[in-house]
């Protein structure tokens, strides 16, 4: 705080404050408010004439630039003023040098110590940075070029054919012109190879080792292998030429191979690899998955898959408590068979009713959550009962025959 005199020279303390307009360009003024009061701590309501102005130096020096404000009102002791706004504040004042800003009150003298101007105001250097203005520079200098591709779109390209990277990245070979390093802590190439096209879009500690190897973000993951890729996640490795991971901690060594999930390798080649150690993963195509693979129910090819043959897992080895189904015949009796039409779009099928077998054979049946409703069936696991109930009959069959002929032999 510094006394100064107003007119009827009563000494008064005036309290500086900073900060900067904000426009979409950077404006040739600076906003400046202050606190007028009486040397008994009463607050001020008039209107002054004051003048401001900055110099290179606290005591002395040059004046760099001045404007006169005629009428200042001062409402409650607080007025509020744009510095410029007679006399245009060019940029050019701050030039990174302190500058020092002096006040002077009405016909008192100017105060003392003059007020240091600090980091706020030195925003107008920002325009070199952040406006359109200094990109034009950039692309007249040669270091960037506009590609305009319409009246809306505009694409900015680097002069030459330069390689992108973020300060403190590394960048291994002489072909580092073709590549792109812009996370942080990351390294594109490798020691003593000159690999093309190696890109590191983001993130952290990645690494991009090899010819067009591309990892797009996450953390500490690394593409080695030709033309691999890791999409993201985190310890991932993508090892195998043209392969691909993502995930946590996944590694897939195969060639064209893809890894997605948690905490495994894959080795083999031409494979793709969902896999969660910790949790279920769940595939599903146009539908949210509540089994490992789901189509939708629909009639159409879109719920409908074909192949040669599908095999279930059916080896002793991996039951036990095995008995024969008994009365086959008589679960066979009970079930129905039946024609009839999807109701989503009239489709004509043949089959039988999930809820019926339910009844007789609930082990082939799925059911919703309330364990009510039914969901399915397993068409296939009903060859068991087929066989048995076959066998039954069979055994029945002989066993006329035999009573038959019997007969036969009793009545020649």
């Amino acid at each position: 705080m510094k006394s100064v005199r107003i007119f009827s020279l009563a000494f008064l303390i005036l309290i500086f404050a900073f900060s900067t307009l904000s426009y979409a360009g950077v404006p040739q003024m600076m906003n400046y408010q202050g606190k007028i009061t009486k040397p008994t701590g009463a607050l001020v309501d008039t209107i002054v004439q004051m003048t401001f102005t900055i110099y290179d130096d606290s005591t002395s020096g040059n004046v760099l630039w001045a404007d006169t404000l005629g009428t200042v009102a001062v409402e409650k002791g607080i007025f509020s003023v744009l510095l410029g706004s007679v006399n245009p504040l060019p940029d050019s004042v701050f030039t990174g040098d302190i500058r020092y800003l002096g006040v002077k009150v009405g016909a008192d003298p100017e105060m003392t110590p003059r007020k240091e101007i600090v980091s706020v105001a030195y925003a107008y250097k920002a325009q070199y940075a952040d406006t359109a203005a200094n990109a034009q520079v950039a692309v007249s200098d040669g270091d960037w070029a506009f590609r305009i591709t319409d009246t809306a779109d505009t694409t900015l390209i680097t002069g030459g054919e330069w390689g992108i990277a973020r300060s403190g990245n590394t960048l291994y070979g002489d072909a580092d012109s073709t590549h792109v390093n812009l996370g942080v802590a990351c390294t594109t190439g490798s020691s003593g190879q000159n690999y093309k096209g190696c890109t590191v879009a983001g993130g952290g500690q990645n690494k991009a080792a090899n010819a067009y190897a591309t990892v797009a973000g996450g953390l500490h993951n690394t593409a080695s292998g030709l033309n691999a890729t890791v999409t993201g996640g985190y310890g991932n490795t993508a090892a195998g030429d043209y392969s691909m991971a993502a995930g946590y901690e996944v590694t897939v060594t195969g060639n064209n191979s893809f890894g997605f999930g948690q905490s495994f390798t894959c080795t083999n080649s031409n494979t793709i690899i969902f896999a969660a150690p910790s949790d279920a993963m769940r595939l599903g195509i146009n539908i949210t998955p509540t089994y490992a693979v789901q189509l939708p129910n629909n009639a159409n090819n879109s719920g409908q898959g074909i192949a040669n043959a599908w095999y279930t897992y059916s080896s002793i080895r991996w039951k036990e408590n095995i008995s024969q189904i008994e009365n086959p015949l008589d679960k066979v009796m009970a079930l129905r068979g039946v024609y009839f039409d999807w109701k989503q779009d009239q489709t004509h099928d043949i089959g039988l009713i999930a809820e019926e077998v339910g009844e007789v054979i609930p082990e082939v049946v799925t059911y919703e959550e309330n364990g009510v409703d039914a969901e399915g069936l397993d068409y296939a696991r009903l060859t068991a009962l087929l066989v048995e109930a076959i066998k039954q009959q069979q055994k029945e069959i002989e066993s006329l025959k035999a009573k038959i002929k019997t007969l036969e032999t009793d009545n020649r």
